[in-house]
């Protein structure tokens, strides 16, 4: 029998919004977002090969902070990470890169997933600059804003944080997802 997956349904935003946040209900993340831009010196740059060795040591550091040996999901996603990262360029991957005082602060990978729909596999961010997802999270909409209606940012995995996080930007819709479970 097949039973909503509620843990692993996609979060589906417009792209504008996200890249906009506008009205009352972005309010927050607007002064959260402005706040990181008055305390960090940061610029944001396009991943390329050129840059990719800073993004693999980004990575270590990024998990070293997040104690991913200790964590069987973690440790399983940065090494998905690490891939996409050392085969980019064969893979149909884009991404974007913000440095802080000239280091490497933060990431997103994406792709097109179809003609108005953009994919966001990973986004990650060191913990020691606030509100850096935020950022991450703006400025790949803002790219991404021009060339696709939604952005599908995957599931939140039943991870109560992440889910608070994501319904914060009031998704336009869900994407569900089935399991299948055994009659008993």
């Amino acid at each position: 029998m097949l039973v909503p997956d509620r843990n692993h349904f996609d979060y589906v935003y417009r792209a504008l919004d996200l890249a906009e946040l506008n009205g009352k209900k972005y309010l927050k993340i607007r002064s959260q977002i402005n706040k990181f831009q008055k305390n960090y010196r940061h610029t944001v740059e396009p991943i390329t090969p050129g840059n990719r060795e800073e993004i693999m040591e980004f990575l270590v550091k990024w998990c070293e902070s997040k104690r991913c040996n200790d964590n069987f999901i973690l440790a399983h996603e940065v090494e998905a990470v690490f891939y996409a990262v050392e085969h980019f360029t064969k893979l149909p991957l884009r991404g974007l890169l913000i440095r802080v005082n000239s280091q490497v602060a933060a990431i997103s990978l994406f792709e097109r997933l179809n003609a108005n729909t953009a994919l966001i596999h990973f986004e990650k961010g060191l913990p020691e600059y606030d509100e850096i997802y935020k950022v991450i999270n703006a400025e790949t909409a803002a790219v991404l804003a021009s060339e696709v209606e939604y952005i599908n940012r995957e599931s939140d995995l039943g991870i109560i944080g992440l889910r608070k996080a994501k319904l914060r930007y009031h998704p336009d819709h869900m994407v569900e997802v089935y399991s299948l479970k055994r009659r008993t």
